[in-house]
Protein backbone atom coordinates (compact mmCIF):
# COMPACT_ATOMS: atom_id res chain seq x y z
CA UNK A 1 0.00 0.00 0.00
CA UNK A 2 2.73 2.64 0.61
CA UNK A 3 4.47 1.55 -2.58
CA UNK A 4 1.07 1.93 -4.36
CA UNK A 5 0.10 5.36 -3.20
CA UNK A 6 4.00 6.50 -3.48
CA UNK A 7 4.19 5.67 -6.99
CA UNK A 8 0.53 6.99 -8.35
CA UNK A 9 2.10 10.70 -6.65
CA UNK A 10 2.46 12.79 -10.37
CA UNK A 11 6.07 13.80 -9.10
CA UNK A 12 7.21 10.43 -8.75
CA UNK A 13 6.56 9.65 -12.24
CA UNK A 14 8.55 12.36 -13.25
CA UNK A 15 11.51 11.52 -11.06
CA UNK A 16 11.32 8.04 -12.94
CA UNK A 17 10.91 9.66 -16.44
CA UNK A 18 14.27 11.51 -15.87
CA UNK A 19 16.04 8.99 -14.32
CA UNK A 20 15.21 6.15 -16.88
CA UNK A 21 16.36 8.73 -20.07
CA UNK A 22 19.52 9.35 -18.07
CA UNK A 23 19.94 5.52 -17.38
CA UNK A 24 19.23 4.45 -20.99
CA UNK A 25 22.42 6.78 -22.33
CA UNK A 26 24.46 5.56 -19.93
CA UNK A 27 23.45 1.65 -20.86
CA UNK A 28 23.93 2.84 -24.90
CA UNK A 29 26.67 5.03 -24.44
CA UNK A 30 28.55 2.50 -22.30
CA UNK A 31 27.27 -0.31 -25.06
CA UNK A 32 28.88 1.65 -27.89
CA UNK A 33 32.08 2.48 -25.81
CA UNK A 34 32.20 -1.57 -25.45
CA UNK A 35 31.21 -2.18 -29.05
CA UNK A 36 34.29 0.31 -30.52
CA UNK A 37 37.07 -1.15 -28.36
CA UNK A 38 35.92 -4.69 -29.42
CA UNK A 39 36.38 -3.45 -33.17
CA UNK A 40 39.72 -1.88 -31.99
CA UNK A 41 40.73 -4.75 -30.41
CA UNK A 42 39.70 -7.12 -33.29
CA UNK A 43 41.73 -5.14 -35.87
CA UNK A 44 44.55 -5.03 -33.80
CA UNK A 45 44.61 -8.73 -33.66
CA UNK A 46 43.68 -9.50 -37.32
CA UNK A 47 47.35 -7.47 -38.18
CA UNK A 48 49.76 -8.32 -34.79
CA UNK A 49 51.50 -11.64 -34.52
CA UNK A 50 54.41 -12.64 -32.27
CA UNK A 51 56.48 -15.78 -33.89
CA UNK A 52 57.84 -17.68 -31.50
CA UNK A 53 60.51 -20.56 -32.14
CA UNK A 54 62.79 -22.60 -29.93
CA UNK A 55 64.65 -25.65 -29.39
CA UNK A 56 62.93 -26.13 -26.23
CA UNK A 57 58.52 -26.32 -26.71
CA UNK A 58 57.13 -23.28 -24.99
CA UNK A 59 53.77 -24.33 -25.59
CA UNK A 60 53.35 -24.52 -22.09
CA UNK A 61 54.11 -21.19 -21.23
CA UNK A 62 52.69 -19.49 -24.04
CA UNK A 63 49.07 -21.62 -22.93
CA UNK A 64 49.67 -20.17 -19.31
CA UNK A 65 50.29 -16.59 -20.50
CA UNK A 66 46.81 -15.12 -20.15
CA UNK A 67 47.93 -12.18 -22.52
CA UNK A 68 48.09 -14.97 -25.18
CA UNK A 69 45.97 -16.20 -27.58
CA UNK A 70 45.57 -18.43 -30.89
CA UNK A 71 48.27 -20.39 -30.00
CA UNK A 72 49.13 -21.45 -34.17
CA UNK A 73 52.11 -24.29 -34.60
CA UNK A 74 53.83 -22.61 -37.59
CA UNK A 75 56.99 -23.46 -39.79
CA UNK A 76 59.84 -21.43 -40.61
CA UNK A 77 61.08 -21.93 -44.14
CA UNK A 78 63.39 -19.64 -46.96
CA UNK A 79 61.36 -18.41 -50.11
CA UNK A 80 64.05 -19.51 -52.93
CA UNK A 81 62.67 -18.84 -56.10
CA UNK A 82 59.29 -18.28 -57.82
CA UNK A 83 56.88 -16.36 -60.16
CA UNK A 84 55.30 -14.87 -57.18
CA UNK A 85 56.94 -11.46 -55.93
CA UNK A 86 58.85 -12.08 -52.40
CA UNK A 87 57.69 -9.37 -50.68
CA UNK A 88 53.86 -11.30 -50.80
CA UNK A 89 55.07 -14.05 -49.08
CA UNK A 90 58.25 -13.10 -46.72
CA UNK A 91 58.75 -11.61 -43.72
CA UNK A 92 61.53 -8.87 -43.23
CA UNK A 93 61.28 -9.26 -38.89
CA UNK A 94 62.04 -13.32 -40.09
CA UNK A 95 65.07 -12.22 -41.74
CA UNK A 96 63.25 -12.13 -45.13
CA UNK A 97 61.76 -16.11 -44.20
CA UNK A 98 58.61 -17.61 -44.76
CA UNK A 99 56.13 -19.55 -42.21
CA UNK A 100 54.08 -22.27 -43.58
CA UNK A 101 50.43 -22.92 -41.83
CA UNK A 102 48.36 -26.44 -42.54
CA UNK A 103 45.42 -25.93 -45.29
CA UNK A 104 43.08 -27.17 -42.50
CA UNK A 105 43.43 -23.99 -40.92
CA UNK A 106 41.21 -22.31 -43.73
CA UNK A 107 38.95 -25.64 -44.06
CA UNK A 108 40.91 -26.69 -46.93
CA UNK A 109 42.30 -29.99 -48.56
CA UNK A 110 45.41 -30.01 -51.09
CA UNK A 111 47.51 -32.33 -52.36
CA UNK A 112 51.20 -33.28 -50.55
CA UNK A 113 52.80 -30.85 -53.35
CA UNK A 114 50.35 -27.93 -53.42
CA UNK A 115 50.74 -24.49 -51.86
CA UNK A 116 47.94 -21.75 -51.54
CA UNK A 117 49.13 -18.65 -50.96
CA UNK A 118 47.08 -15.98 -49.01
CA UNK A 119 47.94 -12.74 -49.58
CA UNK A 120 46.25 -9.40 -47.88
CA UNK A 121 43.14 -7.87 -49.21
CA UNK A 122 45.40 -4.43 -50.66
CA UNK A 123 47.99 -6.51 -52.27
CA UNK A 124 45.28 -8.79 -53.63
CA UNK A 125 43.33 -6.15 -55.26
CA UNK A 126 47.06 -4.64 -56.78
CA UNK A 127 48.22 -7.67 -57.90
CA UNK A 128 44.89 -9.94 -58.78
CA UNK A 129 45.22 -9.21 -62.94
CA UNK A 130 48.69 -11.12 -62.31
CA UNK A 131 47.02 -14.24 -60.40
CA UNK A 132 46.28 -16.63 -63.66
CA UNK A 133 50.06 -16.70 -64.80
CA UNK A 134 51.13 -17.70 -61.05
CA UNK A 135 48.27 -21.12 -60.87
CA UNK A 136 49.97 -23.57 -61.06
CA UNK A 137 53.38 -22.21 -60.55
CA UNK A 138 56.30 -23.22 -58.93
CA UNK A 139 57.57 -22.02 -55.77
CA UNK A 140 60.86 -23.40 -54.29
CA UNK A 141 61.54 -22.67 -50.40
CA UNK A 142 64.95 -24.15 -48.94
CA UNK A 143 64.37 -26.12 -45.61
CA UNK A 144 67.70 -26.35 -44.91
CA UNK A 145 69.91 -27.84 -47.08
CA UNK A 146 66.67 -29.90 -48.46
CA UNK A 147 64.43 -27.28 -51.04
CA UNK A 148 60.27 -27.96 -51.50
CA UNK A 149 59.00 -27.50 -54.70
CA UNK A 150 55.27 -26.58 -54.33
CA UNK A 151 53.05 -25.97 -57.02
CA UNK A 152 50.47 -23.10 -56.46
CA UNK A 153 47.13 -24.83 -56.19
CA UNK A 154 45.27 -20.87 -55.34
CA UNK A 155 45.60 -17.60 -53.98
CA UNK A 156 43.33 -15.80 -51.60
CA UNK A 157 42.43 -12.84 -49.83
CA UNK A 158 43.21 -13.65 -46.68
CA UNK A 159 42.41 -10.36 -45.26
CA UNK A 160 44.82 -8.11 -43.41
CA UNK A 161 48.02 -10.59 -43.34
CA UNK A 162 49.76 -12.60 -45.90
CA UNK A 163 50.15 -16.46 -45.23
CA UNK A 164 51.21 -19.56 -47.07
CA UNK A 165 49.09 -22.81 -46.78
CA UNK A 166 50.52 -26.20 -47.29
CA UNK A 167 48.82 -29.82 -47.08
CA UNK A 168 48.63 -30.97 -43.63
CA UNK A 169 50.42 -33.80 -44.33
CA UNK A 170 53.25 -32.22 -45.44
CA UNK A 171 53.08 -29.94 -42.76
CA UNK A 172 53.18 -32.66 -40.12
CA UNK A 173 56.31 -33.91 -41.94
CA UNK A 174 58.16 -30.91 -41.60
CA UNK A 175 57.14 -30.10 -38.00
CA UNK A 176 57.74 -33.72 -37.14
CA UNK A 177 61.18 -33.52 -38.46
CA UNK A 178 62.37 -30.28 -37.02
CA UNK A 179 64.74 -29.85 -34.24
CA UNK A 180 62.72 -26.70 -33.11
CA UNK A 181 59.26 -25.30 -32.26
CA UNK A 182 57.52 -22.79 -33.83
CA UNK A 183 54.41 -20.80 -33.05
CA UNK A 184 52.43 -17.57 -34.15
CA UNK A 185 50.58 -16.38 -31.42
CA UNK A 186 48.32 -13.03 -30.71
CA UNK A 187 48.53 -11.10 -27.77
CA UNK A 188 44.80 -10.15 -26.81
CA UNK A 189 45.92 -6.43 -24.72
CA UNK A 190 47.93 -3.94 -27.38
CA UNK A 191 49.12 -1.54 -24.41
CA UNK A 192 50.87 -4.08 -22.76
CA UNK A 193 52.23 -5.78 -25.92
CA UNK A 194 56.08 -4.60 -25.56
CA UNK A 195 55.93 -5.44 -21.65
CA UNK A 196 54.64 -9.21 -22.82
CA UNK A 197 56.89 -9.64 -25.39
CA UNK A 198 60.30 -8.99 -23.10
CA UNK A 199 58.59 -11.06 -20.79
CA UNK A 200 57.98 -14.00 -23.24
CA UNK A 201 61.51 -13.28 -24.66
CA UNK A 202 62.86 -13.65 -21.19
CA UNK A 203 61.60 -16.88 -20.56
CA UNK A 204 61.99 -18.62 -23.74
CA UNK A 205 65.27 -19.10 -25.12
CA UNK A 206 64.81 -18.82 -28.61
CA UNK A 207 63.51 -15.85 -30.85
CA UNK A 208 60.60 -13.85 -29.79
CA UNK A 209 59.50 -11.53 -32.80
CA UNK A 210 56.75 -9.47 -33.45
CA UNK A 211 54.91 -9.47 -36.99
CA UNK A 212 52.91 -6.25 -37.89
CA UNK A 213 51.50 -5.86 -41.23
CA UNK A 214 48.81 -3.40 -41.24
CA UNK A 215 47.57 -1.67 -43.99
CA UNK A 216 47.05 2.20 -43.90
CA UNK A 217 43.33 1.89 -44.44
CA UNK A 218 43.33 -0.49 -41.15
CA UNK A 219 45.57 1.75 -39.00
CA UNK A 220 43.31 5.37 -40.15
CA UNK A 221 40.28 2.96 -38.94
CA UNK A 222 41.81 2.38 -35.72
CA UNK A 223 42.96 6.23 -35.38
CA UNK A 224 39.22 6.61 -36.28
CA UNK A 225 37.73 4.23 -33.76
CA UNK A 226 40.40 5.67 -31.10
CA UNK A 227 39.12 9.23 -31.49
CA UNK A 228 35.66 8.33 -31.17
CA UNK A 229 35.97 6.18 -28.48
CA UNK A 230 37.42 9.22 -26.49
CA UNK A 231 34.70 11.54 -27.53
CA UNK A 232 32.20 8.71 -25.92
CA UNK A 233 34.26 8.12 -22.83
CA UNK A 234 34.01 12.18 -22.44
CA UNK A 235 30.29 11.97 -22.85
CA UNK A 236 29.96 8.86 -20.42
CA UNK A 237 31.84 10.76 -17.96
CA UNK A 238 29.40 13.96 -18.33
CA UNK A 239 26.23 11.94 -18.02
CA UNK A 240 27.12 10.34 -15.01
CA UNK A 241 27.99 13.41 -13.25
CA UNK A 242 24.55 14.75 -14.56
CA UNK A 243 22.69 11.41 -13.08
CA UNK A 244 24.68 12.02 -9.96
CA UNK A 245 23.91 15.42 -9.83
CA UNK A 246 20.15 14.54 -10.67
CA UNK A 247 19.99 11.46 -7.90
CA UNK A 248 20.90 13.61 -5.32
CA UNK A 249 18.36 16.65 -6.29
CA UNK A 250 15.63 13.72 -6.92
CA UNK A 251 16.43 12.14 -3.35
CA UNK A 252 16.44 15.35 -2.03
CA UNK A 253 12.89 16.43 -3.52
CA UNK A 254 11.61 12.73 -2.28
CA UNK A 255 12.46 13.23 1.18
CA UNK A 256 11.18 16.98 1.18
CA UNK A 257 7.60 15.06 -0.50
CA UNK A 258 7.61 12.32 2.14
CA UNK A 259 7.72 14.81 5.01
CA UNK A 260 4.13 14.53 5.52
CA UNK A 261 3.87 10.82 4.99
CA UNK A 262 6.39 10.38 7.87
CA UNK A 263 4.17 12.81 10.19
CA UNK A 264 1.25 10.86 9.09
CA UNK A 265 3.05 7.65 10.28
CA UNK A 266 4.30 8.44 13.06
CA UNK A 267 0.46 9.37 14.23
CA UNK A 268 -0.82 6.15 13.05
CA UNK A 269 1.92 4.58 15.55
CA UNK A 270 4.81 3.58 13.50
CA UNK A 271 7.63 3.66 15.86
CA UNK A 272 11.17 5.47 13.98
CA UNK A 273 12.39 2.16 12.83
CA UNK A 274 9.52 1.44 10.78
CA UNK A 275 9.02 4.33 9.56
CA UNK A 276 12.81 4.85 8.17
CA UNK A 277 12.77 1.16 6.50
CA UNK A 278 9.29 2.34 4.79
CA UNK A 279 11.39 5.83 3.45
CA UNK A 280 14.35 3.52 2.28
CA UNK A 281 11.42 0.89 0.57
CA UNK A 282 10.15 4.07 -1.51
CA UNK A 283 13.67 5.35 -2.78
CA UNK A 284 15.07 1.40 -3.53
CA UNK A 285 11.92 0.96 -5.46
CA UNK A 286 12.23 3.81 -7.24
CA UNK A 287 15.44 3.26 -8.50
CA UNK A 288 15.74 -0.42 -8.25
CA UNK A 289 12.17 0.64 -10.78
CA UNK A 290 14.18 2.37 -13.46
CA UNK A 291 17.24 0.08 -13.52
CA UNK A 292 15.29 -2.52 -14.33
CA UNK A 293 12.73 -1.03 -17.16
CA UNK A 294 15.65 1.05 -18.25
CA UNK A 295 17.52 -2.11 -19.04
CA UNK A 296 14.63 -3.64 -20.67
CA UNK A 297 13.79 -0.70 -22.52
CA UNK A 298 17.54 -0.71 -23.92
CA UNK A 299 17.48 -4.00 -25.45
CA UNK A 300 15.47 -3.54 -28.24
CA UNK A 301 16.77 0.21 -28.52
CA UNK A 302 20.41 -1.13 -29.14
CA UNK A 303 19.30 -3.71 -31.62
CA UNK A 304 17.58 -0.91 -33.42
CA UNK A 305 21.04 1.00 -33.22
CA UNK A 306 23.37 -1.82 -34.24
CA UNK A 307 20.82 -2.46 -37.62
CA UNK A 308 21.14 1.33 -38.08
CA UNK A 309 24.94 1.71 -37.71
CA UNK A 310 25.27 -1.95 -39.02
CA UNK A 311 27.11 -2.89 -35.82
CA UNK A 312 26.92 -5.56 -33.17
CA UNK A 313 26.53 -3.91 -29.98
CA UNK A 314 25.38 -6.02 -26.55
CA UNK A 315 24.06 -4.78 -23.19
CA UNK A 316 27.91 -6.08 -22.23
CA UNK A 317 30.83 -4.44 -20.00
CA UNK A 318 28.03 -2.13 -17.99
CA UNK A 319 30.26 -2.98 -15.19
CA UNK A 320 30.39 1.02 -14.60
CA UNK A 321 26.86 1.07 -14.28
CA UNK A 322 26.42 -1.71 -11.75
CA UNK A 323 28.88 0.02 -9.52
CA UNK A 324 26.63 2.92 -9.84
CA UNK A 325 23.46 1.10 -8.87
CA UNK A 326 25.15 -0.23 -5.90
CA UNK A 327 26.40 3.43 -4.65
CA UNK A 328 22.87 4.22 -5.46
CA UNK A 329 21.30 1.71 -3.12
CA UNK A 330 23.87 2.28 -0.54
CA UNK A 331 22.67 6.26 -0.60
CA UNK A 332 19.16 5.13 -0.08
CA UNK A 333 19.85 3.44 2.56
CA UNK A 334 22.17 6.05 4.38
CA UNK A 335 19.20 9.00 3.45
CA UNK A 336 16.64 8.06 4.38
CA UNK A 337 18.14 7.07 8.09
CA UNK A 338 19.11 10.70 8.47
CA UNK A 339 16.00 11.80 6.90
CA UNK A 340 13.66 10.34 9.03
CA UNK A 341 15.56 11.55 12.00
CA UNK A 342 14.95 15.33 10.81
CA UNK A 343 11.68 15.16 10.01
CA UNK A 344 10.75 13.59 13.38
CA UNK A 345 12.66 16.13 15.59
CA UNK A 346 10.40 18.86 13.76
CA UNK A 347 7.57 17.34 14.90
Amino acid sequence: MILKSFFRKKSTKIYITILMVLFISLFTLNAFISCLRRMSQEAYMETSFVFVESEEDSRDILENDKYVENINTTYRVDYESGAINSNLIEYYELDYKSIFLPASTIDRVIAHDEIIVGISSTDYILNEREFPNYLGSILTFLDDEERLELRVADIIDTGLQNRLYISDSLFDELVESSDTYAYLININDESRESKIIANLAENIDGDVLSLVSEPMSNTEMRIELETYLNYLSIANYVIMGIFIIVIIIVNKNLISDLEFNNKLEHRLGYNNFQIKINVIKRLLALHILVFIISTILSIPLLLFLGNLFELTIRLTNITTIYILVFIIVIFDIILGLIAKDKSIRRN
